[in-house]
């Protein structure tokens, strides 16, 4: 019989240890990590926490933050059986995940459901999914991305298509930045 930990009307509850453990999550563009190396807390309004089964539920104006990594919505759900983290999914309306990337540029994503599976790695944005970076804007209906390969795939659904806006000036930036290696290429 496992047991299960019920918290109502909780506004600051530290997470659950399994969070802490390499969650790493990218984007287009952006790294983006939960670090075991800096504590993550998890707000909300009443968690369910069943240690044996290794699922905890967060309700209720859900935050996790991590760093400069912040996920929010309605629900936060982390599934790490026999102590491997599987899964994590928020939703919301919508759920949102913001961070910056490795230049220090604020990164947001939002859907209805934003779900990460360390195993494959993937990244999966479902209903009404945006990813912006500068004015730099990706939408449809689900985008799912692989952090080790970089591959983005993006579906339309019934009222979504597939939509991606690039601003000329991020482009220009880009090409005006200096080189990342420093060396000559020879």
């Amino acid at each position: 019989m496992s047991r299960q930990y019920v918290h109502g009307n909780a506004r600051s509850m530290r997470a659950w240890p399994l969070i802490a453990l390499g969650l790493a999550v990218s984007l287009p563009g952006m790294a983006v990590a939960f670090s075991p190396a800096e504590p993550a807390t998890i707000e909300a309004d009443r968690a369910e926490i069943d240690h044996p089964g290794g699922i905890s539920r967060y309700f209720g104006n859900v935050e996790l933050i991590q760093g400069d990594l912040r996920l929010t919505g309605d629900r936060l759900e982390v599934d790490a059986p026999e102590g491997e983290l599987a899964r994590v999914e928020a939703t919301g309306e919508p759920a949102r995940l913001e961070h910056r990337s490795t230049e220090g540029e604020p990164i947001r994503a939002r859907a209805r459901t934003v779900v990460y599976e360390p195993g494959l790695p993937r990244v999966t944005l479902r209903g009404s999914a945006v990813i912006e970076q500068g004015r730099d804007r990706f939408s449809a209906g689900r985008i799912v991305y692989a952090p080790d390969t970089g591959r983005l795939e993006a579906d339309r659904n019934d009222d979504e298509r597939v939509r991606m806006t690039i601003d000329p000036q991020s482009l220009e930036e880009e090409e005006d930045a200096p080189e990342a290696d420093g060396g000559d290429d020879e």
